[in-house]
């Protein structure tokens, strides 16, 4: 049988996962353009590796931190 507290904790998590839910389902994805969207170089892929990746995400990390 729950109580109170097991109760509370039950909304809680369900409002966590409805928040996550949110997110994920309105998350844009960037589509790959033919050149990394970091240093602009010619890529198949988004970025041409892992450095680039880490750093256009730093930076636009900070940038919403910052709006």
């Amino acid at each position: 049988m729950q109580d109170d507290f097991d109760r509370a904790s039950d909304l809680e998590q369900h409002d966590r996962d409805e928040a996550i839910k949110h997110i994920r389902d309105h998350q844009k994805t960037i589509e790959s353009n033919g050149s990394c969207l970091n240093c602009h170089e010619p890529s198949i892929k988004r970025f041409c590796d892992i450095d680039c990746r880490n750093d256009y995400e730093k930076r636009h990390h900070e940038n919403r931190l910052l709006t």
